[in-house]
């Protein structure tokens, strides 16, 4: 079994710790922005709802109550499609995530153990081709 030299698990913890900062920065970021649209379209949705109490309860209401109820109950539509299936931020935050566990566990494996060149660097290879902005699972990975 080949193990990594000292120079080269620094240079490996050097370019794991940018890679692990990187996609930690990209998770956040994504989180915001999911949290964003979210009160957002809550916001919207209850800007809505007051509009069209008082326009529907009010005897002498201007018409540009029920207008302007109409208009942001569109704006309500467009923000929530928009943000949930174009830009789809829980599921990239989710898959940023996932890759910044994943080269936190790289680090941890040479931080902490001797593992074997071939199969860490198999492995930095499957979380460096993860498609992080699509999510979904990235394969476990079983260091012998």
């Amino acid at each position: 079994m080949a193990t990594f030299a000292a120079d080269e698990k620094t240079r490996l913890l050097d370019e794991l710790t940018k890679s692990y900062e990187e996609a930690s920065h990209w998770s956040g970021y994504n989180q915001g922005w999911d949290i964003l649209f979210k009160v957002l379209v809550l916001v919207l949705s209850l800007a809505t709802t007051v509009l069209s109490l008082i326009s529907a309860n009010t005897h002498d209401a201007p018409p540009v109550l029920a207008t302007a109820s109409a208009v942001l109950a569109g704006i309500v539509t467009l923000v929530s499609a928009f943000a949930f299936s174009t830009f789809d931020f829980a599921t990239r935050q989710r898959g940023w995530t996932t890759k910044a566990n994943a080269w936190r566990a790289l680090i941890d494996q040479l931080n902490f153990a001797e593992p074997d060149k071939k199969q860490f660097l198999a492995r930095k290879g499957d979380v460096h081709a993860y498609n992080a902005d699509r999510g979904g699972e990235l394969k476990p990975w079983q260091p012998a």
